[in-house]
């Protein structure tokens, strides 16, 4: 009997993000462009993500930033660039229109803002996140507004 071949793209699921590092995340972007990379392979490739648990994070913030898919064969994950992310690596300053990208979505689901009791309303009310998952966005939010705040 053969066996059937399955695969799919899935569409982005928004989530809010869990990952720290702008620059990683760029890196990664650049990474899937030259081709899409297996998910265990961003953590191989990134010099930041050697803790393997970090890649979903990642992954998923690139999702979060409309930049990214993800592919799945035969039950295995791999991540790769789409439309969006091509046209922002292909801008004369793509660092700058990633990190203007990402400054862009936090106002889009309005949480552009360091006010740390702001933020967790808007994620437990709005967002449905509780516990720690909150406090860690939270983190992520403000690492990257600080990052958007020195460009």
């Amino acid at each position: 009997m053969k066996k059937e071949i399955v695969y799919k793209v899935e569409n982005n699921k928004t989530i809010i993000p869990q990952a720290d590092k702008l620059e990683s995340l760029y890196n990664i972007l650049v990474a899937i462009e030259i081709r899409p990379l297996f998910y265990h392979d961003i953590a191989d490739d990134i010099e930041d993500l050697k803790d393997k648990r970090q890649w979903d994070y990642y992954a998923s913030s690139l999702y979060f930033l409309g930049v990214a898919n993800k592919w799945i064969y035969n039950k295995h994950k791999f991540i790769f660039i789409n439309e969006l992310g091509s046209d922002i690596l292909k801008s004369s300053d793509s660092k700058r229109s990633f990190i203007n990208l990402a400054k862009k979505k936090l106002v889009e689901y309005d949480l552009f803002n360091l006010d740390e009791n702001y933020l967790a309303d808007k994620l437990e009310n709005k967002y449905k996140l509780s516990g720690e998952t909150i406090s860690r966005r939270i983190q992520t939010i403000k690492a990257w507004i600080k990052i958007i705040n020195e460009i």
